[in-house]
């Protein structure tokens, strides 16, 4: 589904039982190609935590240019691959599910525990990327330097990234 993700009920609960409160569940009835509604329940989720936490000079992942987003206020954003991220451990900690901003922006990152639950669970195309963790704290600064001048440029726009 574009720009959106339907989740099963067994997923949804898994989330609930690791980070109450934190993330948004819309019902929806999903439906197969011949409009019959199938009998399991999904939902549209709303991620609840959005920020950055990977670490560019440990990421052999990240490119090594901003790139301008071609849409409305053409916020600079650091691209990506899968693999070769690491995300600082101590900005991660206790967090189960969230969505990166301003490095691979709107990409959807997991705890091990999660991912491990899913699996146990048998949940179904759901996966995520295994992502080295660092045990050094996350500084704007030193990541996101780009967005951060492009940011004081633009203090019209309500947007937290820390």
């Amino acid at each position: 589904m574009p720009a959106t993700c339907a989740v099963s009920e067994k997923f949804k609960c898994i989330v609930e039982e690791l980070e109450p409160d934190v993330h948004q569940f819309f019902p929806i009835q999903l439906k197969n190609k011949d409009g019959i509604p199938y009998d399991e329940r999904y939902y549209l989720i709303n991620v609840g935590q959005k920020f950055a936490a990977i670490l560019v000079g440990k990421s052999a992942g990240c490119t090594q240019s901003w790139r301008v987003e071609a849409i409305e206020r053409k916020m600079p954003f650091l691209l990506t691959h899968d693999d070769g991220l690491v995300l600082s451990k101590p900005k991660i900690a206790g967090r189960h599910l969230w969505l990166s901003q301003v490095i691979a922006p709107n990409t959807y990152f997991c705890s091990d525990e999660l991912m491990a639950r899913f699996k146990k669970e048998k949940i179904k195309y759901f996966d995520s990327a295994r992502n080295d963790e660092a045990d050094e704290d996350w500084i704007a600064e030193e990541n996101i330097a780009p967005f951060l001048r492009w940011r004081e440029k633009h203090p019209e726009i309500d947007m937290e990234v820390l």
